[in-house]
């Protein structure tokens, strides 16, 4: 079966006759235009084209389906509405023909009694989805309290008055009974398969088929209450509903049909108890309560009669499927409540092994950073050594060197200071952790000191081949800060932007002050290519290190500021690094209420900036050990006392 989108030109066209002859039947019971001989003719025929219709059209879906419940189900309702347009036709043949008014026992109530069969067992084979058994016999109660409820309404009224009244024929008795009889029994399998439908899956088709059906049945009641009181005749309102429902019947065929071109196919999946329907949960207590005040209203005299014993058994049926219905959701309550306990015992189960492991955790990760401080120190002492006895012998030897031994004193001299950073990283993240992390602070003019830092990196860029460029002007305001760990923080970011540009690329450090006053931020300093970061209301140094190097994916952004994370682009070209600079430089510039971030984009490079408050000074943060951020704006102590700020939380920014 090939989908298509396009609707069919003859599917369009064969709705809108439908619904014009449904308009015009309607109108025509209202206004009865062609006297009394027209409305005989037009009475009688009517219903033949329309009923035949939908026959059709519901035996067209045969062609173009495979699943064999949906087409037994259209095929079973088709032959229901081919058999009732055979009835039609028989009826009008006696009536305008032989003009004889067909009456019970007739040939046309075998294909009128027929129909209800057909449709009844299309209706039960209707794909539906897969419900458990429990939920299918909760289902199968709430339908049948709703029906009997219906029955007693047709036993009062048209049943039990049918047995009491005489007749000449016991077959045509039982055949009037038997309509009566029908109609609630159809009611049935339409609620069974509306409600065993979840709603999140019910299609217009199946509505639409209803809502044709139920037509039908309501004319059926009204019929045969008019019937009982003689109140009938051809062309009454109550053959447009006939009408109306086998076009709605004949227009949901079409809607199958064009579903199935569309390429639907039938739900075959478990049903949810969210998709049962809240109508599904009312309507059997709302049948209750109208059976029970039917029965009030017809209950009198001494001794019941046959109509009121009906009430009274159909009355006490619906209570104790109510009650059944009552046991099994209480049962069912209790085996969820039981599966829940158990489930929650097994939650409070886990949860206790989470927060033993969760300690173990800590107790490891409290070890390991004890281990990297002790470890770090006592490397630390030998690294210095080596380091000023490199430095002596190449700044003050006695003897000349050889460019063999020069060279291989500045390799151990640059290979001890990357060691002397990596220990000096690790004693500051192990202090972090430890909340041991402290500060001094004391005035600091920052031009100079980026200034100096651009020269003391300058040997590094240019071995590498690197142009590195100073844009920090004069004038830059002085703020309080401990000098030692600024400079650490921009020998971080110096670092790594040589390290991850490649040759002839080229790396600019920028430092200007940036003023934000009411949600506006103004540029103070003039620089190029200033970066206007989202910073708090106030007056900030901004120092900011751009690259031209490889750059970072986005999705890595959000983790670069974590400990020990390492870009996946740095693995793959194996460059050296241990994932701890940035995460020191975060927490040292937080620590003096300031932010830090990055912009960057794969190929274009990236620029790292940090910003210091100049107006409020240095703040303290609280304790971020439970994940709090360092607040900006607090007072700073007096010079040269020192802060120790506990370890800003490793979440990146």
């Amino acid at each position: 079966m090939t989908p298509v989108t396009n609707r069919p030109r003859w599917i369009t066209w064969t709705g809108g006759g439908l619904i014009a002859y449904a308009v015009l039947f309607t109108l025509y019971t209202l206004l009865q235009p062609l006297g009394e001989t027209g409305r005989l003719i037009v009475g009688d025929i009517v219903y033949i084209p329309s009923s035949l219709a939908a026959g059709v059209l519901s035996l067209l879906i045969l062609r173009i389906t495979d699943d064999r419940r949906l087409r037994w189900a259209w095929g079973l309702i088709g032959l229901g509405f081919i058999s009732w347009a055979i009835a039609d036709t028989l009826w009008a043949w006696d009536e305008l023909v032989l003009g004889v008014l067909p009456e019970s026992p007739h040939l046309t109530d075998i294909f009128y009694l027929l129909m209800y069969p057909l449709f009844f067992a299309g209706l039960l084979v209707y794909p539906t989805a897969r419900w458990d058994r429990l939920s299918r016999t909760k289902l199968l109660l709430d339908v049948s309290v709703i029906a009997i409820a219906a029955g007693m309404f047709s036993w009062h009224s048209l049943i039990a008055p049918t047995l009491s009244a005489e007749s000449d024929s016991p077959l045509g008795r039982i055949i009037e009974v038997a309509y009566p009889i029908a109609d609630p029994i159809l009611l049935w399998a339409l609620l069974r398969v509306y409600f065993a439908t979840p709603q999140a899956i019910t299609r217009a088709p199946l509505v639409m088929l209803m809502i044709g059906i139920g037509f039908n049945l309501v004319a059926d009641v009204w019929y045969a209450l008019l019937s009982a009181h003689d109140l009938y005749y051809t062309g009454h309102i109550v053959d447009a509903l006939w009408v109306i429902g086998s076009v709605i019947a004949a227009g949901a065929a079409l809607a199958q049909y064009r579903a199935l071109q569309s390429g639907w196919q039938p739900a075959d999946t478990p049903a949810s108890p969210l998709g049962i329907r809240r109508s599904q949960q009312l309507l059997p207590y709302v049948a209750l309560v109208a059976a029970m005040l039917f029965l009030a209203l017809n209950m009198y005299g001494d001794q019941p009669t046959l109509p009121q014993w009906g009430l009274l058994a159909g009355a006490g049926l619906i209570t104790v499927l109510i009650l059944i219905r009552q046991v099994i959701t209480l049962s069912e309550y209790a085996r969820l409540n039981a599966a829940l306990a158990q489930q929650v015992e097994e939650v409070t189960r886990l949860n206790a092994q989470v927060q033993r492991a969760n300690e173990e955790l800590k107790e490891i990760d409290r070890l390991k950073s004890e281990f990297i401080s002790n470890v770090s120190h006592d490397l630390r002492t030998p690294l210095t050594a080596i380091l000023g006895y490199s430095e002596l012998l190449l700044e003050e030897s006695e003897a000349p060197l050889t460019p063999f031994q020069e060279e291989s004193l500045r390799l151990i001299m640059g290979s001890g200071q990357r060691l002397l950073r990596l220990v000096d990283d690790l004693l500051d993240a192990s202090r972090l952790e430890a909340g041991r992390f402290s500060l001094t602070p004391a005035e600091v003019a920052p031009a100079p000191l980026l200034r100096r830092l651009a020269r003391e990196m300058q040997l590094q860029a240019e071995q590498k081949g690197l142009h590195l460029q100073t844009d920090v002007p004069e004038g830059l305001p002085t703020l309080r800060a401990d000098g030692q760990r600024l400079a650490q923080v921009l020998t971080n970011l110096l670092s790594n932007a040589i390290k991850f540009t490649p040759a002839g690329g080229r790396v600019r450090l920028t430092g200007y002050v940036v003023e934000r006053r009411d949600g506006v931020a103004k540029l103070l300093t003039k620089v190029a290519d200033p970066l206007i970061p989202a910073l708090p209301e106030g007056k900030w140094l901004v120092v900011c290190v751009q690259d031209t190097g490889m750059g970072i994916a986005p999705e890595e952004l959000p983790h670069l500021f974590s400990r020990f994370y390492r870009a996946a682009e740095a693995q793959r070209r194996a460059i050296h690094g241990t994932g701890l600079g940035l995460y020191v430089s975060k927490a040292i510039v937080e620590a003096h209420g300031g932010h830090i971030g990055v912009e960057s984009q794969p190929g274009q490079g990236s620029r790292f900036w940090f910003a210091l408050p100049l107006q409020d000074g240095m703040a303290k943060p609280p304790s971020t050990k439970d994940g709090q951020k360092s607040q900006p704006g607090a007072t700073a102590p007096p010079s040269g006392q020192p802060i120790r700020p506990v370890s800003p939380a490793p979440a990146p920014r």
